[in-house]
């Protein structure tokens, strides 16, 4: 079966799938608060409050390293690269 031609075959090897639930997680709970946020205030001030708990919960759950290459490894394939493997396997048991 081949692809039509706008989509590309990315592989994720051994992706850490424990960090990978942690970034999802970090990710429903920042679109939670952002719509808690704003059914609640009609304060200015919202975007700059948003941005501050993005970096609080980035910082919890120290998944910049995991998504930096989460991302690179569709950015690099869809370059003609070959598939890597996330760097740090401690990280990924965490």
């Amino acid at each position: 079966m081949s692809a039509p031609e706008d989509l590309a075959r990315v592989r994720i090897r051994r992706l850490p799938l424990l960090l990978h639930q942690r970034a999802q997680e970090h990710s429903d709970e920042l679109n939670r608060e952002f719509r808690l946020m704003a059914e609640q205030s009609s304060d200015a001030d919202v975007p700059r409050r948003l941005v501050e708990l993005g970096e609080a919960l980035t910082a919890r759950y120290s998944l910049v390293e995991y998504r930096r290459w989460y991302l690179n490894e569709f950015v690099v394939q869809l370059s003609g690269g070959e598939p890597t493997v996330f760097p740090d396997p401690e990280a990924a048991r965490s």
